[in-house]
């Protein structure tokens, strides 16, 4: 990713955060029900530089031809990249 994408998903990681991160690695994730997929992507995992939380999640998503950076606290019981997806679809149902 060397495009510029992920200093974007960091400032908004930072964001969520509320203060500095640091990128530790990109994991590839999938998220299936019923069998369909329902999300795949990379997911890129950040330390936290002042914890609590200790990690943070982001990736992209596109919406309608317009990126959107999405930002997941690792916070219990979120404790993987898994994790964070499964939280972030739980929230977009609720919206």
């Amino acid at each position: 990713m060397n495009d510029g994408t992920l200093d974007k998903i960091k400032i908004a990681v930072e964001k969520t955060a509320g203060g500095a991160v640091s990128h530790i690695e990109s994991v590839p994730v999938a998220e299936s029900f019923r069998g369909q997929v329902i999300w795949k992507g990379i997911v890129e995992v950040f330390k936290v530089n002042n914890p609590p939380p200790d990690k943070a999640y982001g990736w992209i998503v596109a919406a309608q031809g317009t990126p959107d950076y999405v930002a997941v606290l690792g916070t219990h019981p979120i404790n993987s990249p898994l994790d964070a997806v499964r939280a972030w679809i739980v929230s977009q149902g609720k919206q």
